[in-house]
């Protein structure tokens, strides 16, 4: 996790704020600049883990050379045929899941990679929902041998798939989505700026302050592992996300990063939200929000 915001070094520019409306209480605090942002809208098809460890790559490798394809559409016009599985060298293994389409590859501008940690960051332009995403690598080995995934230079690509383009919950690529990095909608609000609790409450309720904000007497945000320090960063939960830690809080982007991967999935919460994660439809996704973070901005 360390490793992904020293790869975030870009700012996510033109981020829609398609945040709750502001609705907070005066405050006297410094932070009565109030913004909500339900459960439900975390960043979709922007972070992927390229494959899974164990499966696809072994602890101590890296990428060495890296291309991502997404299926075609009518208006593309340099397209070429291809099969993308999840695992290459088994094509029958998640056999259902293969893809047999069109490509087109991505420019690099677009994405970034990650080699060490086998994560893929499509920063500002999430993968829509309906087009399937694929990649060929070539990967190093620890006794420094390459071996390669998929097969570019045939006049069909064979490739591994990242995500379908109807994907099912019970598919073995949805398990590379992240689904648990939020974008506050700042552009480099810096983390003294910030401040930010989960609460748990209706839509349209977040600003009332009986909304319960942690269970049993511990806060929500250290019941989910983003809340271990206090403001003098020592070992010491104060009830607020670590916006010092850069494991949990981007500057530079304005994200928040829960470290699993369903954080309202979690059975460590009485009251949990699996529906948030099996449900491609958004609408159904709104339908079941229960909580909500609360991200105060100072304001000077």
């Amino acid at each position: 996790m360390f490793a992904l915001i020293g790869m975030c070094v870009l700012l996510l520019a033109g981020c829609s704020d398609d945040s709750e409306p502001t609705s907070a209480p005066p405050s006297d605090d410094g932070f009565s600049r109030v913004k909500y942002i339900r459960d439900y809208r975390y960043l979709d098809y922007t972070f992927f883990d390229v494959g899974k460890q164990g499966v696809h790559f072994e602890e101590g490798e890296s990428i060495e050379d890296f291309r991502l394809y997404i299926s075609s559409i009518p208006s593309d016009t340099t397209t070429v045929a291809g099969t993308a599985h999840v695992i290459p060298w088994d094509t029958m293994q998640y056999y259902d899941e293969r893809e047999c389409t069109t490509w087109v590859e991505i420019d690099r501008s677009y994405y970034v990679v990650n080699e060490d940690i086998f994560l893929l960051d499509m920063l500002t332009w999430g993968i829509p929902p309906s087009r399937a995403l694929a990649c060929w690598m070539k990967i190093s080995e620890q006794g420094g041998e390459v071996r390669e995934i998929g097969d570019v230079d045939s006049d069909t690509l064979q490739l591994m798939l990242l995500k379908g383009s109807s994907p099912l919950p019970t598919d073995f690529t949805v398990q590379y989505e992240w689904r648990n990095v939020y974008s506050l909608g700042y552009l480099y609000a810096e983390p003294e700026q910030v401040r930010i609790r989960v609460c748990r409450g209706p839509a349209g309720d977040e600003a009332n302050p009986a909304n319960p904000d942690g269970q049993d007497g511990t806060p929500f945000v250290e019941l989910l592992g983003v809340d271990r320090y206090d403001e003098a960063y020592n070992p010491n939960p104060d009830g607020w996300v670590d916006v010092m830690d850069g494991a949990v809080y981007s500057s530079y982007r304005s994200l928040v990063i829960f470290p699993s991967r369903r954080p309202f999935e979690s059975t460590i919460l009485d009251v949990t939200v699996p529906e948030l994660y099996y449900h491609t439809y958004s609408g159904l996704r709104m339908d079941s929000t229960k909580y909500y973070l609360e991200v105060g901005l100072a304001d000077n």
